[in-house]
């Protein structure tokens, strides 16, 4: 083989890499990198299948919000997306410039007197919810749902919280969550909903609100754009660090042996 054609070779392998880096900063922009450890089931470690910080993220633009399988719809058909039963949503709220990605916990319904539906408790095994009434209608109060999450966590919701933080514009929709937040109460360690936490969500999520769901993980690779853009977090998981570098490495190795046998061979 021509030298011409060695070269012709690794200038393509090198505008091919150069053209996937586009994709991902045009494409996979911000949003899409996994920049928290909201949805890590690990403080200090990444794992393959879980949303960890420095993931990239495959979003489905296309499934409809009626397709989409809340944790609560799913536990019956043992339905599971990224270590947890339901589907995780990409969202996006007037008060936050960045969407959130959090699991879909249950759809509500607002009945227009102060009270929530919520059909999908009937679900779940009695042992795994509570509400005031003993049922899913007319609610007021807290719901609890009991040993959810890869943490076995009790879940309240709020609901008298979450009509107050919506003012004079009441409405049902997706209750959401990160894996990871959670928090020490009385009641022992409980997860945090975003509708009632301390967060930057103030109601329900609406149908128009889902930019997409999470289709696929890509491991690692925003690593490098959260560590250029300055915004990666102190707890960016060791690991996740590692083995972008051994990727990366492994990739450039693989590329130079191709190019030396190449060049043998002309």
């Amino acid at each position: 083989m021509k030298r011409s054609k060695i070269l012709a070779i690794a200038a393509s392998l090198v505008l091919v890499s150069l053209l996937t880096l586009a994709v991902f900063e045009s494409i996979l922009s911000p949003p899409m990198v996994i920049s928290s450890r909201s949805m890590q089931h690990d403080d200090n470690k990444s794992e393959l299948g879980i949303l960890d910080t420095g993931d990239l993220v495959i979003i489905d633009y296309q499934k409809s919000p009626s397709e989409i399988m809340t944790y609560a719809q799913s536990v019956s058909e043992g339905y599971t997306q990224f270590g947890e039963y339901g589907d995780v949503v990409l969202y996006h709220t007037d008060l936050s410039d960045i969407p959130i990605i959090h699991r879909a916990i249950c759809r509500v319904i607002y009945n227009g007197d102060g009270t929530f539906n919520i059909p999908e408790l009937s679900l779940l095994p009695e042992w795994m919810w509570s509400t005031s009434n003993g049922g899913w209608e007319n609610l007021k109060g807290i719901v609890y749902l009991y040993n959810i999450g890869f943490k076995n966590i009790t879940v309240p919701i709020d609901l008298d919280k979450i009509l107050k933080k919506m003012g004079n514009e009441p409405h049902g929709g997706f209750l959401t969550m990160g894996d990871n937040n959670t928090g020490n109460t009385k009641l022992g360690t409980v997860g945090y909903i975003d509708q009632t936490s301390l967060s930057s969500v103030d109601s329900p999520i609406l149908d128009e609100d889902i930019i997409g769901v999470a289709a696929a993980e890509i491991p690692w690779v925003g690593v490098l754009k959260l560590t250029v853009s300055g915004k990666a977090p102190d707890y960016l998981p060791l690991n996740s660090v590692v083995c972008l570098t051994a990727a990366v490495s492994a990739g450039t190795l693989c590329i130079a042996a191709a190019y030396i046998i190449l060049r043998r061979r002309a």
